[in-house]
């Protein structure tokens, strides 16, 4: 029998699955009325973040017995870097031409704190205000993720556990952080706090981690689709899914609470078993890995880094500049604008430098090499 043993490989699917993410994000940050739940795009990328980096992870381990934390930070910063120090030197000029000094004095402060990767604690804990580049929490909570977790990973493998303890072990931590987060709103605390903090938001991170261990062990096969029964899964499980998804957004969000109770950890859901049934067949297209494969879905998820972090100052002068009252003329100018810096910020500066990577790469024996996709946000 035909063996369905997952191995990472380069999946466009998961390429539109980021796109959709970004797409949601920056709805939700160009004030679009309908798609108030757009926030939860970023709960898509840390699950897919999760997924990506154990599966690239749990390769080299299996195929070299250790994970090279030297090489896997160069790629990290190789992929992240460049085109985080442009947006930074870009929002600081643009300060110099459009503020005065207390408000240079502010976006220094922001940058720096991007630059770092401790906004995210910034704003858990209220130190000063964020505005031009307030969404690189979500940046520094990867980022600390990217730095505990390959460490993490290993001393779990040195000792030697079975895949389904393994498993068990960073499913049950994913769901702790989804507790204390509970707990902590329970008890009253500030919801950015709740928000905004690494140990409150790694249920999406761990769990597609997770899921990364579950497919490379016995315990599951990756989805195959051969029988009229699974194809008939294939079809209908995750197109469900996804409408979940998009129906989330769609509806309001009154309280914060239901958002950090409820719908963050939805959105994990639905976006594990997505991925579950886009990652496993190699014989069979699910539907829905034919939707999010399309040319736009795939390229918007190509340069959804530059997207994400565009996207904001440009909303943020858009509507603070021009006074529109439109929002549908505001989105449009927006995500053009975004659309523009995202792609020039691909071609000219991440590009080139994610060229790099391949010398830094883990070299596997077969010839059957896995592609590396991970990326942020």
């Amino acid at each position: 029998m035909e063996s369905h043993r997952f191995e990472m490989r380069y999946i466009p699917a998961l390429d539109g699955l980021r796109g959709i993410a970004v797409l949601l994000v920056m709805a939700f940050h160009a004030e679009v009325p309908f798609l108030q739940g757009g926030f939860v795009g970023v709960d898509v990328f840390f699950a897919l973040s999760g997924f990506l980096i154990t599966a690239l992870l749990l390769k080299e381990h299996s195929k070299s017995g250790r994970i090279s934390f030297r090489n896997f930070y160069i790629r990290r910063a190789l992929r992240l870097l460049p085109a985080l120090f442009t947006i930074i030197s870009a929002v600081i000029l643009m300060s110099f031409i459009i503020q005065d000094a207390e408000g240079r004095s502010a976006t220094l402060r922001e940058s720096l704190a991007t630059l770092f990767y401790v906004s995210n604690w910034v704003l858990a804990f209220d130190l000063f205000d964020m505005y031009f580049l307030a969404h690189s929490w979500s940046l520094a909570i990867e980022e600390q993720f990217y730095i505990l977790w390959p460490m993490t990973l290993s001393l779990l493998m040195a000792l030697r556990l079975k895949r389904n303890h393994l498993f068990t072990i960073i499913a049950a931590l994913g769901l702790a952080s989804w507790g204390w987060r509970m707990l902590l709103l329970a008890g009253g605390e500030p919801v950015d706090r709740v928000y905004f903090a690494l140990d409150t938001r790694l249920d999406g991170l761990l769990l597609g981690s997770a899921l990364a261990v579950l497919l490379s062990s016995n315990l599951i096969k990756p989805f195959a689709g051969e029988t009229k029964r699974t194809q008939r899964l294939g079809t209908w499980v995750p197109f469900g899914a996804l409408a979940l998804m998009i129906g989330v957004c769609i509806l309001p969000h009154p309280h914060p609470h239901f958002a950090y109770q409820v719908t963050i950890p939805l959105v994990v859901f639905v976006s594990l078993i997505i991925l579950y049934f886009v990652t496993g067949s190699t014989t069979y297209q699910t539907p829905v890995e034919r939707v999010l494969s399309h040319p736009a879905l795939i390229y918007l998820g190509r340069i959804s880094y530059g997207l994400y972090l565009w996207h904001l100052l440009i909303c943020r002068i858009v509507y603070d500049k021009l006074n529109l009252e439109s929002w549908v003329l505001g989105t449009l100018l927006s995500v053009s604008a975004a659309l523009i810096a995202a792609s020039l910020s691909y071609f000219i500066i991440e590009k080139p430098a994610l060229s790099l990577k391949d010398r830094f790469q883990f070299k596997p024996t077969t010839a059957n090499s896995p592609v590396s996709q991970a990326s942020s946000p």
